[in-house]
């Protein structure tokens, strides 16, 4: 199930996600442009904060998708407090006229890096993006 920050979640739209429903064996992607690291330990906790949280009702993963610098890999798996992060690193392009081409390289390196995980969830929720 995909369901985007725009639409409206209805009773259909949850179809099978009861109040008493069993959520351990539901799998949550999160898939966002922000979520700390090593080096940066306090970059969007808040985000870290919701997903922990959701962490003990069902099986959890990150995908975060950052902006490759120069020794940063461009896949990562990594736990952070508990919780599976893939980071995969998209080639950018300085701000400007380039934002179409930044699209379709976070497209080519995020979504086709990410696949295996999305294709395996039952819900697919993005932050940032």
């Amino acid at each position: 199930m995909i369901l985007h920050s725009h639409q409206m979640i209805d009773n259909q739209s949850l179809s099978g996600f009861t109040e008493n429903a069993d959520l351990s064996h539901k799998r949550i992607v999160f898939v966002t442009t922000g979520y700390p690291t090593h080096d940066r330990p306090n970059q969007c906790v808040f985000i870290h904060r919701s997903i922990k949280a959701l962490s003990s009702l069902m099986d959890t993963q990150v995908v975060h998708l950052r902006a490759w610098l120069p020794g940063r890999p461009i896949l990562e798996k990594r736990k952070w407090d508990g919780i599976n992060v893939i980071s995969i690193s998209c080639p950018q392009l300085h701000r400007g006229s380039y934002l179409h081409i930044n699209a379709v390289l976070l497209h080519l390196f995020g979504v086709v890096g990410a696949k295996s995980y999305i294709d395996a969830a039952d819900i697919v929720h993005s932050t940032d993006i």
